[in-house]
């Protein structure tokens, strides 16, 4: 009876792990979804070389669109003048 009840507790038991399993690969589906649609930096902590090249593309990313964001800041404020100079002049 004991090594009956040993078996069941152990079958038990790798049910439930691959119930856990199961759970778990569920929710790194549902959070791979997430992290895309709204489009959230994820690295992975295993590859940190991976890491360092991804944060420096963003970076450059980032540094890229803030120099385009200047250039049409600039050239509003020139077409803003020219668009102001004839009102003043008045």
């Amino acid at each position: 009876m004991g090594i009956a009840h040993a078996k069941k507790a152990i079958e038990a038991l790798d049910e439930e792990l691959q119930r856990q399993g199961d759970l778990v690969n569920d929710k790194k589906k549902k959070l791979t979804s997430l992290i895309g649609s709204y489009e959230i930096p994820y690295f992975d902590p295993r590859d940190s070389t991976k890491n360092e090249a991804t944060e420096e593309k963003m970076r450059l990313n980032a540094q890229q669109r803030l120099d385009q964001f200047e250039q049409d800041r600039d050239h509003l404020k020139i077409q803003i003048d020219k668009l102001i100079k004839p009102v003043l002049k008045k």
